[in-house]
């Protein structure tokens, strides 16, 4: 399996119009995994079944939301950490400076050092050669072009 990306000409220094462009890659998501995805995958794994797995998400975030609500950071394991920041109206004194001044909070999900290293040994192909096998597949067996399963095993560039 690879992360596919398409190629996009871009400027150089985005606020000059005029500056020289160069081509860079650009990340394809083939599609999204649904939580029933996860879950099976998760099943697949250990000793829960789907159904368990599914349950098991749906409990983390429950878990996670009530713990951030409750003005604490989550931290899961060497996977990843939760925590919240606000947007809000500044006001010219200490006094004025109010929960009602809280206009939107805001989630952040930060993934540990070691998550982010685990992909960097990610391998990527072009997208066009995701289109080009959907193609191809869809001529032998009949199916539309995006009947892909889009696992992109045996694509190369």
């Amino acid at each position: 399996m690879a992360i596919f990306f398409n190629r996009v000409q871009r400027p150089v220094n985005p606020g000059d119009a005029e500056s020289a462009k160069k081509w860079y890659p650009r990340v394809k998501s083939i599609s999204l995994a649904s939580e029933k995805e996860v879950a099976q995958l998760i099943a697949d794994e250990t000793t829960l079944n789907p159904k368990e797995a599914e349950m098991a998400l749906a409990q983390l975030q429950k878990a996670v939301t009530i713990l951030l609500k409750a003005g604490r950071n989550v931290r899961l394991g060497d996977w990843a950490s939760f925590s919240v920041t606000v947007q809000a109206e500044g006001t010219d004194t200490e006094e004025e400076c109010t929960a009602q001044r809280i206009k939107k909070v805001v989630p952040h999900c930060r993934f540990s050092k070691e998550f982010q290293q685990s992909l960097q040994s990610a391998t990527f192909q072009r997208g066009d050669t995701m289109l080009k096998k959907s193609k191809t597949a869809s001529s032998q067996d009949g199916t539309s072009p995006g009947g892909s399963t889009g696992d992109g095993d045996g694509i190369t560039e």
